[in-house]
C-alpha cells in the first residue's frame, strides 16, 4: 500500500489538482493507497503517525507538495526502511529540480510502479532532518519573510513562486547586519568576520534554484558548506545574487566553500537557522550527514 500525502494548501491548490490525476490513474491500476490530506506540518506528522502506528505495509511514502512537505514528512519516515516519492507542487521545488523529478502525474505514476529505489543522504541539524539545504544568517531570514508574505501567495498563482525570493533577497539584504561567526569543520575551526550566511548543502540549491552549494552531491557523504563574509551589500546585489543563480560564485571574493561531515557554526548573536526552507532554530547549530539516511523512488522519465 502506498501513503499519499496531499498538502491542501501546497502551490495555492496545485497539489489537490496533481492529486486529482494522479488518483484517477491509480485507480485505473488498481494502486493500492491510503489519502492523507493535511493543511500544517503538525496535521501532517500526526496522520502520518497514526498510519504507521496501525503496522499496514507501506510501500513508500508519496509526498504531494514542495519541499516544505517533505522536510515535514522525512522528519518520521528518515532512518527507516520506507522510502518517499515526491511530485513536486511546490514554490521552490529545490529538491525536484536537484534530483529532475517529474512533475507529471502520467510520467510520476509510470515511474513509480517500476520502483527503483536509491540512497539518498539527509542531514541532521539541530534534532531535525533535513534533506536539501540548512542555513544560518541572512538566507534563513529571507526565507522567513517570504514565508509569511502575502507576494509568495500571489506569485504561486502565476506559477513563478521562485521570484518570491527574489523579492526577499532585495527586502532582506538592505537591512540585515553581517555577524562574526566561529565554524568548525570536522573540528578544524574557521573564525569569519562580517558572515552574511553560511549555506550547508546536501543538494545543491534552495530558495527556487539558487545554486549556492553547486558542488553538492547527495550520495557522496559529505556536506558542503559556502559561506558568504566581508562584502558589501551592493556587491551581494549586483555581483553575487546572479552568480549564486548560476552557481558561479565559488570564485568570488567573499565567498569561502568547504566540505566536511560534522559542521558546528556560533555566532556572536542568535541567527535563525533554516532546514528545507523552515526555520527550526537559531545558532548554536550542529549539523551532520546520515549516509544514505533517506530511500527516494526515482520519478524522472526514463
Amino acid at each position: 500500500m502506498y501513503v499519499v500525502v496531499v498538502n491542501e494548501k501546497a502551490g495555492n491548490g496545485r497539489a489537490l489538482k496533481q492529486w486529482q490525476e494522479l488518483e484517477t490513474i491509480f485507480t485505473s491500476k488498481q494502486v493500492d493507497f491510503q489519502l492523507v490530506l493535511t493543511e500544517s506540518a503538525v496535521e501532517t506528522r500526526e496522520r502520518l503517525w497514526e498510519v504507521k502506528k496501525a503496522s499496514l505495509k507501506i510501500k513508500a511514502v508519496i509526498i504531494i507538495g514542495g519541499d516544505g512537505t517533505v522536510h515535514t514528512v522525512i522528519q518520521d519516515i528518515a532512518e527507516t526502511a520506507i522510502p518517499i516519492a515526491i511530485l513536486p507542487t511546490g514554490s521552490g521545488n529545490d529538491l525536484a529540480k536537484s534530483l529532475k523529478l517529474s512533475s507529471s502525474p502520467k510520467v510520476f505514476a509510470e515511474a513509480l510502479l517500476r520502483h527503483q529505489v536509491r540512497g539518498m543522504d539527509v542531514l541532521h541539524v539541530n534534532g531535525s532532518y533535513c534533506i536539501t539545504v540548512a542555513a544560518a544568517g541572512m538566507d534563513a531570514e529571507i526565507a522567513d519573510h517570504v514565508d509569511r508574505s502575502v507576494y509568495k501567495r500571489w506569485l504561486n498563482t502565476v506559477k513563478a513562486g521562485s521570484l518570491a525570493y527574489v523579492i526577499g533577497t532585495l527586502a532582506i539584504v538592505r537591512k540585515f547586519k553581517p555577524a562574526h561567526a566561529d565554524i568548525f569543520i570536522d573540528d578544524e575551526k574557521y573564525i569569519a568576520e562580517n558572515v552574511w550566511l553560511l549555506a550547508c548543502g546536501n543538494t545543491t540549491s534552495y530558495g527556487g534554484g539558487m545554486n549556492i552549494c553547486p558542488l553538492a552531491h547527495p550520495a557522496d557523504g559529505l556536506i558542503d558548506i559556502t559561506f558568504l563574509h566581508s562584502v558589501s551589500r551592493m556587491s551581494i546585489l549586483w555581483k553575487l545574487l546572479p552568480k549564486v543563480f548560476l552557481g558561479t560564485h565559488l570564485n568570488e571574493k567573499g565567498v569561502a566553500n568547504f566540505k566536511g561531515k560534522k559542521i558546528m557554526i556560533s555566532a556572536n548573536r542568535p541567527l535563525k537557522v533554516i532546514a528545507d526552507g523552515e526555520v527550526i532554530s537559531e545558532t548554536p547549530v550542529t549539523i551532520q550527514v546520515k549516509e544514505k539516511g533517506i530511500k527516494i523512488l526515482l520519478t524522472s522519465k526514463k
